[in-house]
């Protein structure tokens, strides 16, 4: 196997810097923290007021809610 044209890319002076300053760049490169804001939970849809119920049966009481993170 022969390898020609190893250094090609090197060519010129300015592909030369513009990979210097890529692997700088990733060397030097800092992380940067995130901050995360939490927004209580809070109802987008209330759930009614009165509810008419049979003892032993399941019920599904509807109402949404917003915030962050997602309420489930």
């Amino acid at each position: 196997m022969v390898i020609r044209h190893s250094r090609q890319h090197f060519r010129t002076p300015i592909n030369f810097l513009f990979w210097i300053l890529v692997i700088l760049c990733d060397c030097l490169s800092v992380t940067v923290p995130q901050h995360v804001f939490k927004i209580p939970p809070s109802f987008t849809t209330l759930p009614p007021k009165e509810i008419i119920h049979s003892p032993g049966r399941s019920m599904r009481i509807p109402c949404s809610a917003s915030g962050y993170p997602q309420p489930r």
